[in-house]
């Protein structure tokens, strides 16, 4: 494949390989570092790639397996994982401020819960054990597991309302 060639057909698939890193959660930083390597990597074996069916699926393939390879390397614990799960609303100063704070304010409510609650919550959230697990474990009945549970659920619920409310009031002040 000609230089000219490659530099045409690059151009649709670093789109692509972005797109398809930030539909596997990726920020857009992120998915444009992935297409960077990708794009190297097919650079590297420009001169093979008239052999390959589908240059765009084996782009995909490509950044699939680094987003894979990106994550087993950078091990993450299960609450961050969760915490991941809060939408990305931006790369703004302000915005990444915001998540972060919400982040450890949601850290901290769940540390303040009582001991036998955060440790319930932790098994069950976390670990993904079964309520009869927990109960085994911690040598106490399983309705305790549910009751319990639910109350940690509850006061973190609460939490949070109270919170969205204040920040409601603060605004509809400004």
């Amino acid at each position: 494949m000609e230089v000219s060639e490659f530099e045409h057909l690059a151009v649709s698939l670093r789109q692509k390989v972005v797109g398809t890193g930030c539909n596997l959660g990726l920020s857009v930083s992120e998915a444009e570092d992935i297409a960077q390597n990708v794009m190297l990597k097919l650079w590297s074996m420009h001169e093979n790639l008239e052999q390959y069916r589908s240059i765009d699926a084996l782009a995909i393939v490509m950044a699939k397996r680094l987003i894979l390879n990106e994550r087993r390397r950078k091990p993450t614990s299960p609450l961050e994982e969760k915490l991941n799960l809060i939408a990305d609303h931006g790369n703004m100063p302000n915005e990444l401020l915001e998540k972060k704070e919400t982040e450890a304010w949601i850290i901290k409510k769940i540390d303040s819960l009582p001991t036998t609650q955060h440790t319930i919550l932790y098994m069950r959230q976390v670990e993904k054990r079964s309520n009869a697990e927990i109960a085994q474990i911690l040598g106490i009945e399983k309705d305790s597991v549910c009751a319990l549970l639910s109350k940690a659920r509850a006061s973190l619920l609460n939490d949070i309302r109270q919170r969205m409310e204040a920040e409601e009031k603060r605004m509809s002040k400004l």
